[in-house]
Protein backbone atom coordinates (compact mmCIF):
# COMPACT_ATOMS: atom_id res chain seq x y z
CA UNK A 1 0.00 0.00 0.00
CA UNK A 2 2.83 2.34 0.83
CA UNK A 3 4.61 2.06 -3.15
CA UNK A 4 1.53 3.60 -4.71
CA UNK A 5 0.96 6.32 -2.01
CA UNK A 6 4.56 6.91 -2.52
CA UNK A 7 4.49 7.03 -6.11
CA UNK A 8 1.61 9.15 -6.21
CA UNK A 9 3.24 11.88 -4.36
CA UNK A 10 6.91 11.63 -6.27
CA UNK A 11 4.93 11.93 -9.54
CA UNK A 12 2.77 15.11 -8.04
CA UNK A 13 5.74 16.45 -6.96
CA UNK A 14 7.62 16.09 -10.41
CA UNK A 15 5.09 17.52 -12.20
CA UNK A 16 4.77 20.39 -10.25
CA UNK A 17 8.83 20.77 -10.38
CA UNK A 18 8.67 20.59 -14.37
CA UNK A 19 5.44 22.90 -14.36
CA UNK A 20 7.52 25.62 -12.65
CA UNK A 21 10.48 25.21 -14.70
CA UNK A 22 9.00 25.41 -17.70
CA UNK A 23 6.55 28.98 -16.54
CA UNK A 24 9.92 29.97 -15.43
CA UNK A 25 11.50 29.54 -19.05
CA UNK A 26 9.14 30.95 -20.72
CA UNK A 27 8.98 33.95 -18.78
CA UNK A 28 12.36 34.70 -18.90
CA UNK A 29 12.60 33.81 -22.54
CA UNK A 30 9.31 36.04 -23.66
CA UNK A 31 10.39 38.88 -21.48
CA UNK A 32 11.17 41.69 -22.94
CA UNK A 33 12.87 45.10 -22.25
CA UNK A 34 11.15 48.88 -22.53
CA UNK A 35 14.04 49.33 -24.67
CA UNK A 36 13.17 46.62 -27.13
CA UNK A 37 9.26 47.36 -27.05
CA UNK A 38 9.97 51.05 -27.73
CA UNK A 39 12.85 50.05 -30.93
CA UNK A 40 10.02 47.42 -32.33
CA UNK A 41 7.38 50.61 -31.72
CA UNK A 42 9.24 52.66 -33.94
CA UNK A 43 10.64 50.29 -36.66
CA UNK A 44 6.93 48.91 -36.86
CA UNK A 45 6.24 52.64 -37.90
CA UNK A 46 8.92 53.27 -40.33
CA UNK A 47 7.69 50.33 -42.02
CA UNK A 48 4.21 51.52 -42.21
CA UNK A 49 5.40 54.81 -43.78
CA UNK A 50 7.56 53.16 -46.49
CA UNK A 51 4.73 51.35 -47.45
CA UNK A 52 2.42 54.42 -47.80
CA UNK A 53 4.96 56.25 -49.87
CA UNK A 54 5.73 53.48 -51.97
CA UNK A 55 1.90 52.90 -52.36
CA UNK A 56 1.47 56.53 -53.28
CA UNK A 57 4.51 56.55 -55.75
CA UNK A 58 3.50 53.92 -57.74
CA UNK A 59 0.03 55.05 -57.90
CA UNK A 60 1.79 58.44 -59.06
CA UNK A 61 3.76 56.72 -61.72
CA UNK A 62 0.84 54.68 -62.91
CA UNK A 63 -1.33 57.97 -63.13
CA UNK A 64 1.59 59.60 -64.94
CA UNK A 65 1.80 57.32 -67.39
CA UNK A 66 -1.84 57.32 -68.21
CA UNK A 67 -1.57 60.80 -68.85
CA UNK A 68 1.34 60.25 -71.15
CA UNK A 69 -0.41 57.85 -72.83
CA UNK A 70 -3.28 60.32 -73.49
CA UNK A 71 -1.00 63.15 -74.66
CA UNK A 72 0.37 60.70 -77.51
CA UNK A 73 3.13 59.67 -76.14
CA UNK A 74 4.10 55.93 -76.55
CA UNK A 75 7.49 55.14 -75.61
CA UNK A 76 8.02 56.53 -72.45
CA UNK A 77 11.09 54.81 -71.63
CA UNK A 78 13.77 57.08 -70.53
CA UNK A 79 16.08 58.58 -73.53
CA UNK A 80 19.61 59.60 -73.27
CA UNK A 81 18.86 61.30 -76.63
CA UNK A 82 15.64 62.65 -76.09
CA UNK A 83 16.21 63.84 -72.58
CA UNK A 84 15.95 67.45 -71.86
CA UNK A 85 17.87 68.50 -69.07
CA UNK A 86 17.30 71.45 -67.27
CA UNK A 87 20.53 73.78 -66.01
CA UNK A 88 19.97 72.65 -62.00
Amino acid sequence: MRFPRLSMALFGLLTAASLSVATLTLTTACKRTTSEEKEIKELSQKAAELDKLSQQASTSGGTQAQKLQQAGVTDIKPNAETMQLTEE
